[in-house]
């Protein structure tokens, strides 16, 4: 689960995805727009959900990006670790990616 890093609140934070064909491993579009949700600590709710948007399609393949902000009013704080859960459908079957990172009080 790889850590992404430090962000303050009230920053936009930008999320990226690469996906891969499951029988060659080359760089392949989703069946569909893959999905997002971030996570605090054990908490089973998630404070945001969103979908990704692909990125320079017409000249890369599986390429995406979201971004939210890390914001208080989704019920982020400079506590704890936040989990974010990418979900991609390729070739039908789903599979899931987790980045972490830490919300800090300044830069």
């Amino acid at each position: 689960m790889p850590f992404i890093g430090n962000f303050v609140v009230s920053a936009p934070l930008t999320v990226y995805l690469q996906t891969l064909s499951i029988e060659t491993g080359n760089a392949l579009n989703a069946d569909s727009l893959p999905l997002y949700r971030v996570y605090h600590d054990l908490l089973s709710t998630p404070l945001t959900t969103g979908t990704f948007s692909n990125i320079d399609n017409s000249n890369v393949s599986g390429f995406y990006a979201a971004t939210f902000t890390v914001s208080t009013t989704h019920g982020f704080s400079a506590s704890g670790t936040y989990c974010v859960r990418k979900q991609v459908t390729m070739s039908g079957v789903v599979g899931a990616q987790l980045d972490t990172f830490r919300v800090v009080l300044s830069a």
